[in-house]
This record gives C-alpha cells, sequence and structure tokens, in this order.
C-alpha cells in the first residue's frame, strides 16, 4: 500500500460492486483487471484464484503468522488497498467508507505522528504533514509520505484489532469499516478452510470465534423474524429509504458488535493480570491434587526417578516392571502403550511382577494398574485439562456452555433496532397519510410500565415475549408484501409523499384497510421488542439479586451482619431482620421457625425498626409499607416486579445500615472500625512506655498525662483515629460560625446605617407575627422588604 490519500483510480484491480447498504470487501474482488495480487502458494494450482506475482507477501504467508496483530499488521496494508481501489473505481459505500477512515485519521493525526516517527525514527513528522497528505495526497517529500502511510495503517491495523477482540469502535462510522475489514478477513479465512491449508492455533481459534458469532447473529435475526424491510421503496422517496436501510444495517452491526464482544471474553482474560493470577493459583492447587494421586507418583517414580510427595519418602530401590511378566500378561504392544520417561516402566533384569508394582503403590491389582497408565494423559496434559476445567467452570465460554443462541437474540434487540423499527414505523405512517405513531421512548415506557406490574416470573419469561414479536414482524412482512404488489397503492403513495396529489382519508383509506393493519404490526412489534429488551434486564436484575441473596445467606457477609449486632449489644438484629425477608420469599436465609420468637417475619422487621429509632437512626430506615406489612411465606417468582424492587431495595437498606454500624464517619469520610481498633490495640501495644506508670496493668495509659499526650505517645493511629477527627470538626465549626457572622453582616450592609441601626435598637416584644431576639428586633423578618428595596 503505498500514497493511501492519492492513488489514481486506473491503478484499480477489483471489479465496481454496485452500491448497496452494506458492501463487504470480497476476495472475488481481486480477480478483475489485472492478475491478481494478494495470494501466491505453491501449494495451489497455477489456475487458482489464489496465486499472486512473486515478490509480494502473500495472504497465505500472513495469515499464517503465529499471532493476531502480526497477521493484522499484513493483511490490512492489503484491505486498505483493495478499499481504495474501489472508493476510485466510483463504489459508493467503498468512497464512503474510505472518507470515513480518513476523517478518522485526520482527527488522530498527533497519534499518527507518533506512529510515523516510531516507524522511521531518522525522519521527523508533524500534525501539519500528517493533514497534508491527507488534504494533498503528499507532503512533498517521499520519505515523509511513506511513513505516515505505514503509520496510518498501523493505527488502522491496532484499532481493527481492539474491534474484533473488544468489540469496541471509535465511532459508528468506524464500526462500520471495521465490520466490513471483518467481513473480508472472513472470506479469506472460509477460502483457506476450504483450501485444508492449517493456521497457528491461537489466530484459527479467534477466527472460529468470528465465524461462530456471525453464524449465532444470522441464525437469531432467522428466528426474531420480520426483519426484512416493510416497502422494496414505494412510497420513499430513495434519500428516505437509503435511510432506513441504514438504520437497519447498524442494527446489525450493533448486534454483530455485542456479540463478538461476549464471544471474545475468553480471548481478552487471558491477558489479563488477574486471571493470570487466579490461573496461577488455580494451578498450584491442581499440581498438588494431581501429585497426590497415586497413579502420577507411580509413573513419575518409575519413569523419572521422581517422587511428587514432599511429606513421605521416597520408596527404596529400583522399582519398575519386568518385562517379559508385561508381555506375557498383555502381549509385546503394552511396551509402546505404557508412558514414556527418562527411563523405561520395565526392564528384563530384576523387574517385579505387575501385582507387586500395584501394591506397593496402593493401586489395587496389576491389572487395573497397567490398564490405567496406558489411558492416563500425561502429567502435564492432565495438569492443564484440568485447569482449564476450572477456569471454564467458574468464568464460562458461550462456545462451550451452550448460551451463544440465547445471548444472539438478546444481541438483536439492541437499541439501534428500536430505532429502525421506529422510523420504519414512522415512513409508513408518511406513505398512508395517516396513523397513530409510537417512538423509542414511548415504547421503553410502556415496557417498563407493563413489566413493574407483572410477576417476577412472568417479567423474566422473554420467550413470551420473543415469540409475538415474531407473530407481529412476519404479519407486517405480510402485508406490505401484498401492499407492495398492489400497483395502485404504490402509485396512489408514491403522489401523495411527493405532494402531487391530496392525503387519502376517504374512499381509498376505507377502501383498503391493509394499511391500518400493517401499522397496528409495525407498533406491536416494536412494542414486544422493547418489552423482550426490558425482560433481558429485569433476568439480569433478579439473577444479581439472586447471588447477592446467597452471598448474605452464608460465608462472611454473614459474620460481619452478626458481628454489626454485637457491636450494637444485640440491640439492633441486622441479621434477623434480613433472614426473615428473604426467608419469607424463598430467596435463603435461616428458616423464621428457627429464631426464637421470630415466627412471623413481620415481629423480626418490626423489632429491627423500632430498634433502630430506639438509637436514634431513623433516618436510615428506608423500607417500604409493603414489605413491612406483607405476611406469609410467597416465591419472589409470584410477587410483582415492582414489589420484588422494593424488596430488593430493603434488603439492601439493611445491609448498608449494617455496614454503617461498622464504620466511624466524619466529614472527610469513612472508616472500618474493627481495622481501627485492631490498629490502636497493636500501637499501644508496641508504643514506648513512659519512665514510671502503673495503671490498671497499662503502663501507657498514665492518668497523669493530658490526653492528648497520652495520644501522641501511643503514636499516629491514635491520633488520626480520635483526635484529629476531633480537631477537625472543631474547625469546621469555627468556620462555620465565622461564615454565618459574615452572612449576616452581609445582610445589614445592604441598607443604610439609620435603618440597620434601628433593627439594632431595643423594642418591646409584643403579641405579634414579628419575631424578635432578647429584645431586639431581628433584621430576618424585614427580608421582603429588603429584596424588593435591592430590587428597586
Amino acid at each position: 500500500m503505498k500514497n493511501l490519500t492519492n492513488r489514481s483510480a486506473g491503478t484499480a484491480t477489483v471489479s465496481a460492486q454496485p452500491p448497496s447498504d452494506h458492501a463487504v470487501m470480497r476476495t472475488d474482488d481481486l480477480t478483475f483487471g489485472m492478475p491478481p495480487r494478494l495470494f501466491r502458494s505453491p501449494d495451489v494450482s497455477p489456475n487458482s484464484p489464489l496465486r499472486i506475482s512473486t515478490g509480494t507477501e502473500t495472504i497465505l504467508d500472513i495469515f499464517r503468522k503465529p499471532d493476531l496483530s502480526t497477521l493484522l499488521q499484513g493483511s490490512s496494508r492489503h484491505f486498505l488497498d483493495i478499499m481504495q481501489d474501489m472508493a476510485g473505481s466510483g463504489v459508493r459505500p467503498a468512497a464512503e467508507s474510505f472518507a470515513h477512515l480518513e476523517s478518522w485519521w485526520r482527527k488522530n493525526a498527533k497519534l499518527v505522528t507518533t506512529d510515523g516517527v516510531r516507524a522511521k525514527p531518522g525522519i521527523k513528522i508533524t500534525v501539519k504533514d500528517v493533514l497534508a497528505a491527507l488534504d494533498r495526497g503528499t507532503t512533498g517529500n517521499s520519505d515523509k509520505d511513506a511513513a505516515i502511510d505505514t503509520a496510518m495503517q498501523s493505527r488502522f491495523a491496532d484499532a481493527a484489532k481492539t474491534y474484533l477482540i473488544e468489540g469496541t469502535a471509535p465511532s459508528p462510522e468506524m464500526r462500520g469499516v471495521f465490520e466490513q475489514f471483518r467481513d473480508w478477513l472472513l472470506s479469506i479465512y472460509r477460502r483457506l478452510v476450504a483450501l485444508d491449508i492449517s493456521l497457528s492455533p491461537d489466530v484459527a481459534a479467534i477466527f472460529f470465534r468470528m465465524l461462530a458469532s456471525d453464524t449465532a447473529i444470522e441464525m437469531a435475526q432467522a428466528d426474531v423474524g420480520g426483519d426484512e424491510p416493510v416497502f422494496a421503496s414505494a412510497g420513499l422517496p430513495q434519500p428516505q429509504y437509503d435511510h432506513l436501510l441504514k438504520l437497519r444495517a447498524l442494527a446489525a452491526q450493533e448486534a454483530k458488535a455485542q456479540l463478538l464482544r461476549q464471544m471474545m471474553e475468553p480471548v481478552r482474560r487471558e491477558g489479563q493480570k488477574a486471571y493470570k493470577a487466579e490461573k496461577a493459583s488455580v494451578q498450584r492447587e491442581v499440581e498438588k491434587e494431581i501429585n497426590a494421586t497415586s497413579l502420577y507418583r507411580a509413573v513419575e517414580w518409575m519413569a523419572n526417578r521422581r517422587w511428587l510427595d514432599m511429606e513421605t519418602p521416597a520408596p527404596a530401590g529400583d522399582i519398575r516392571f519386568d518385562k517379559a511378566a508385561l508381555e506375557a500378561r498383555y502381549g509385546a504392544g503394552i511396551l509402546e502403550a505404557l508412558p514414556q520417561g527418562e527411563h523405561p516402566l520395565y526392564t528384563d533384569e530384576g523387574g517385579l511382577d505387575p501385582d507387586i508394582v500395584a501394591d506397593l503403590f496402593g493401586l489395587g491389582s496389576g491389572d487395573e494398574l497397567v490398564a490405567a497408565m496406558t489411558r492416563a494423559p500425561a502429567r502435564a496434559d492432565a495438569i492443564a485439562f484440568e485447569v482449564e476445567r476450572v477456569m471454564l467452570q467458574r468464568h464460562g465460554d458461550m462456545l462451550i456452555d451452550g448460551s451463544a443462541e440465547e445471548r444472539a437474540i438478546a444481541a438483536v434487540h439492541n437499541d439501534r433496532r428500536a430505532e429502525w423499527l421506529a422510523a420504519e414505523l414512522k415512513a409508513i405512517i408518511k406513505v398512508a397519510g395517516d396513523g397513530e405513531g409510537l417512538t423509542v421512548a414511548e415504547a421503553e415506557a410502556y415496557a417498563l410500565s407493563a413489566t413493574a406490574g407483572m410477576e417476577v416470573g412472568d417479567a423474566m419469561d422473554g420467550a413470551r415475549f420473543l415469540a409475538a414479536g415474531r407473530r407481529t414482524g412476519l404479519e407486517a412482512a405480510r402485508l406490505g408484501d401484498e401492499l407492495a404488489q398492489d400497483e395502485s397503492w404504490r402509485e396512489r403513495a408514491s403522489r401523495d409523499i411527493a405532494g402531487e396529489g391530496e392525503m387519502q382519508t376517504g374512499p381509498h383509506a376505507v377502501q383498503d384497510e391493509r394499511i391500518g393493519k400493517l401499522i397496528t404490526a409495525k407498533r406491536r412489534q416494536l412494542l414486544n421488542h422493547a418489552i423482550y429488551a426490558e425482560s433481558l434486564k429485569v433476568t439480569r436484575e433478579v439473577e444479581e439479586f439472586e447471588a447477592e441473596a446467597a452471598r448474605l445467606a452464608s460465608g462472611q457477609a454473614r459474620e460481619k451482619l452478626a458481628e454489626a449486632s454485637r457491636r450494637d449489644n444485640g440491640h439492633i438484629d441486622y441479621l434477623g431482620a434480613i433472614d426473615a425477608l428473604l426467608g419469607r420469599y424463598g430467596l435463603g436465609g435461616r428458616p423464621d421457625d428457627e429464631r426464637v420468637g421470630q415466627n412471623d417475619p413481620r415481629m423480626a422487621l418490626r423489632n429491627y425498626v423500632m430498634a433502630m429509632k430506639e438509637a436514634g437512626r431513623e433516618n436510615e430506615l428506608a423500607i417500604a409499607d409493603s414489605v413491612l406489612i406483607a405476611s406469609g411465606r410467597q416465591s419472589y417468582k409470584e410477587i410483582t416486579l415492582e414489589r420484588f424492587r422494593a424488596l430488593m431495595a430493603a434488603v439492601k437498606n439493611l445491609e448498608h445500615a449494617a455496614e454503617r454500624a461498622s464504620q466511624l464517619t466524619d466529614a472527610d469520610g469513612e472508616a472500618d472500625y474493627d481495622e481501627i481498633v485492631t490498629a490502636l490495640a497493636d500501637a499501644i501495644g508496641k508504643a514506648p512506655l513512659p519512665a514510671a506508670s502503673g495503671f490498671l496493668d497499662l503502663p501507657h495509659l498514665d492518668p497523669a498525662l493530658e490526653a492528648v499526650t497520652q495520644l501522641r505517645q501511643i503514636g499516629g493511629i491514635a491520633y488520626q483515629a480520635i483526635k484529629a477527627p476531633l480537631d477537625a470538626a472543631a474547625d469546621r465549626l469555627a468556620l462555620r460560625r465565622e461564615k454565618a457572622a459574615a452572612d449576616l453582616q452581609a445582610l445589614y450592609d445592604l441598607y443604610p446605617p439609620r435603618r440597620s441601626a434601628r433593627w439594632r435598637s431595643p423594642v418591646t416584644c409584643r403579641r405579634s407575627a414579628n419575631p424578635c431576639r432578647n429584645g431586639r428586633r431581628s433584621p430576618l423578618h424585614s427580608i421582603p422588604a429588603m429584596r424588593r428595596t435591592a430590587g428597586g
């Protein structure tokens, strides 16, 4: 790729594709005009479309790179070359995409200069040089042009990798460009697979995930149904129709990007520091477990003279099978089937019978031992397999756990699709001349209201809304096809939209009710889209709270709640109140009848509320009446979503109140009570002893010393935790008093001295609405008059 911004159209080597809503660069485009430039391999026929003239790096070479970054750096150069050629040949989608690309380079000109200097260290490049290259096609300096060209291509490759792995793009326009690049890469990958050309495992795995993501989206779109445009173009001016197609393409791109992001999650986390640390920890645990098995201990000792158990002594002597005994019992082929190591597991002289070896290692009979050795994977492979299994169980992989189909359908129901459905509905109404529209915001508001009144189980049942959306979408498509085939309708709609005729509200509207049914179907399709999307959110919301309830029912969280109650001398039973709520709705917690005196969950909550009020913490209570007065046991999936959310808020409020009991809070922040107590105790124990003291066996606490002195002697943590907050509070109080005095003086200063002096003169307090303070009239009662004076 040379001179990205100024290539002659005469150098095009690709066929001009007809304009479409989503042009894709295909390898078929490389076989027009000049001989193909990208492909060459000695392994394919000279007549294969995968040939290229010698002296250039081929796509085969590029795809055989060991990692994705190197592959993208090489392939992006070819892709951009092709895109520019197509743009120069008048292919409108390619020209639009290349214009977006140039705009993106322009916005990132500073980064391009950095990449250019890195690529060509001896050449100085400025932002003006990059802009000149984009505007005029050259800087006037061939070395700078080459460096900028390389830098722009490298910048594109890096951003493309981010999109492929993370599913994020710098803009919707650039996402379209990256989608074209991805489709182009996949088209090449499919052809390489068809030719049985192997790639590096890491690269092949990434491309397999991309293919799986695309396949899942295609199946989801077919399953959702009704996503084809209702009209081919009848009744709409071409620009408006093109806008609809663009919205539809953006919805498809958004779906692909969302699912791709999820599909690539296992690839992303492999590079994350926390994941690597967790995997290393699992590796150590698994290795201990594998090493503890008698089978691998036997294999390692017999084959490598290495004893895996560090806690017990190694067996004495050379323990190996007798070769003749093995061949006699299992045949000569058994020798090759046994594990290999530094030494064979058998010997011609001095070997032992398999039964004796099995007994030495505690492995039952010799037959069992030999059979296990022939079937078991190598120790390193067994460890690697188990580590992957554990990590997969913890983190999941949609390719393996079967969730790809469900996630693809969720990805299809994105906000862009809602925008497209609403725009198409609006266009249909415009063509019809009348009809009730529906915006995305209105559909979402309806979905929120509708699901809030449903039972939780029904609100989570997205399959119902998906099926309803499919029915209405297919109904809209059927009605649209019928109308599109009605020539009189098309002519009438075209005249109306062009303003050449009067809007039909009489005979034509009555004559053809199909347009009204079409509008109704599209409205319902949009509503069902919104409800299904909301159902997905509800499902995530409920699942998160289920996990939270399980966390509160056991383990460290429960211990903290109990500790908070002990800190309040047992007066406030946070744990009992949470148990009562969770148990009432089948969300875990300890059954109420196991808690003495709390057979009725309402009693636990009532006692909690009363205790909070008695402790002066009433302002921390935020529990809805519907939760406080509810009685009886009921599954959380059988209550309304609105009530379920009140339950979630109540549990969170209870947990927050317990956390507040464990916090030392001041204006500057919060500190953990237990941590401060532990630190104080540690500081007291380590503090230097005074010369002479004796007080409660704690020589640090000398009654003859001031508290501040003792805190300083104990150490910084004591002063910081106790004295410093008090000093800070005193300082804030002094500042507030100074500000109050200044504000009061400012009120007096707004008026002439004579009037303000009258306010300060003694007055007799009479029974009136005017306030007085210690025999003096307060200026505050004159604020209305003051405002009038200040304003006029």
